[in-house]
């Protein structure tokens, strides 16, 4: 409510339904900016409203958490308000400059005394020329590839606050919301992480022996095994386990030549060959990584897969992390990573030595892969346990036209990126683990090109030019 000093006639400003305190007139007079927690019971965000209430009050900030006690400065030129969006969580004071001029068009009100007509954004928003500029994409690029966006790891605070950005630019430029339940965000599940459930067991049966690996020593179940229990069941070396139709310059790689792997555990190492030459090694890549070779084991029949890092591999983490990766739950069949020692003496039951076949292996050659003494077997019990997560993208909407049957061009770009590098892609060597990965290039710089070009297309719409 507002009140006239001097008749003590009181008006109502806003209606919201929900908790809106803290006001603050705008110099001119026309307008206020107030706290609510309209966006949940626990996230407060600024908002502007006209001094008559005539109508429905604007959204200012995105950022989940608290926004509040906003003040103007004297000119109306700059922001003050507090929020918990520093870097600790803690409730800090935040400035930014203000857009009078933005703020009066998007409450549908004219231009006043207390006008500042400044090319700056309103609060968090980011103000650009319409015409497609390098200047402004960089301006998009810098916010979403800050430390305040954390990375941009899906499911994270980061996350949410880059996708609040792109909403509202999308919402400054007019474009109409295309998400769940009309706003501008389409909420989604998934699965953002494993971790070991209380059971996993590996038993290894040589001849009248029975030994259980050492969890994390020993052995590691693989962040796309099945969970479950695998028979004990016998174990056939497989080389790389890599399955590669042959090009004008590489031949067809196949390690399960001759092999009969059905219902059996497969032994593979677990990159590529090291010292082919570099066309060898750049078409067996795509035929290298691990979900893939478990998927070729399924597809031959195998009971599950064994992973060997092998003592001439260059791997920091000689046993397999227990890390998801994207589109990789569940292979279909189980699977383990074994520590060299333990591939070793395997192997040694069958007269081999692990160093040597992967050094011939390495070297191109032809190695035969084989199965090992009928007495030897593998059992598992692999208990590994999910974590779920809620994602978001931004969609928004552009109309040529009132109404169109015709069908819509989409323009797109990924939001996220690695976070602190949690999650596989991380080309951070051991001294920048933990650091923010920006993700500049992937993708803030695609997401600023689909935010200039939308830009543009408003204006031409604006114009009447598109169509």
């Amino acid at each position: 409510y507002t009140m006239d000093l001097a008749t003590g006639e009181e008006k109502q400003i806003t209606r919201t339904g929900v908790m809106s305190w803290a006001p603050f007139f705008h110099p001119g007079g026309d307008y206020l900016i107030f706290a609510s927690n309209r966006e949940g019971f626990a996230n407060f965000e600024l908002f502007l409203v006209d001094a008559e209430g005539l109508r429905e009050p604007v959204r200012v900030t995105y950022t989940d958490g608290f926004d509040g006690l906003p003040v103007f400065s004297p000119d109306g030129t700059r922001l003050a308000w507090t929020s918990k969006r520093s870097s600790t969580g803690t409730s800090q004071i935040f400035v930014a400059d203000w857009n009078d001029a933005e703020a009066r068009r998007l409450l549908d009100l004219e231009g006043g005394a207390g006008s500042v007509n400044r090319d700056v954004p309103v609060a968090e928003l980011t103000a650009t020329e319409r015409e497609i500029r390098a200047a402004d994409a960089r301006l998009h690029v810098e916010r979403l590839a800050s430390d305040e966006m954390e990375g941009r790891l899906t499911g994270t605070a980061g996350e949410r606050k880059a996708t609040a950005y792109v909403a509202s630019v999308f919402e400054q430029l007019g474009l109409e919301p295309g998400g769940d339940d009309g706003s501008y965000f389409q909420s989604f599940d998934f699965t953002a992480g494993v971790r070991l459930g209380d059971v996993n067991r590996l038993t290894i049966f040589s001849g009248q022996a029975r030994e259980d690996g050492v969890l994390d020593e020993d052995w590691r179940p693989l962040a796309f095994s099945t969970v479950g229990e695998t028979a004990g069941s016998g174990v056939v070396f497989a080389g790389y386990g890599i399955t590669a139709p042959g090009t004008g310059e590489v031949p067809d790689y196949d390690s399960y030549e001759g092999l009969d792997v059905a219902g059996k555990w497969v032994m593979v190492l677990r990159f590529q060959p090291e010292s082919v030459p570099p066309e060898w090694r750049r078409h067996l890549i795509h035929y290298s990584d691990l979900p893939y070779k478990a998927s070729v084991a399924r597809r031959n029949g195998a009971a599950g897969i064994i992973v060997v890092t092998g003592p001439d591999a260059q791997a920091r983490d000689r046993l397999v992390d227990l890390r998801f990766e994207a589109g990789a739950a569940d292979a279909g069949i189980a699977g383990v990573a074994l520590s060299d020692a333990k591939a070793a003496e395997l192997l040694g039951t069958a007269g081999r030595d692990l160093k040597t076949l992967q050094g011939r292996l390495d070297k191109g050659e032809s190695v035969e892969g084989f199965e090992l003494p009928d007495d030897v077997m593998l059992s598992a019990r692999i208990g590994i346990l999910s974590e779920q997560r809620n994602g978001r993208n931004v969609l928004a909407w552009l109309r040529a036209r009132p109404s169109s049957d015709e069908p819509p061009v989409i323009l797109g770009a990924h939001v996220d990126h690695l976070g602190r590098g949690e999650t596989p892609g991380s080309l951070a060597v051991d001294a920048e683990r933990g650091a923010i990965h920006y993700g500049a290039d992937d993708n803030a710089s695609g997401v600023a090109a689909m935010l200039e070009a939308a830009q543009y297309l408003a204006g031409l719409a604006g114009k009447g030019e598109l169509g």
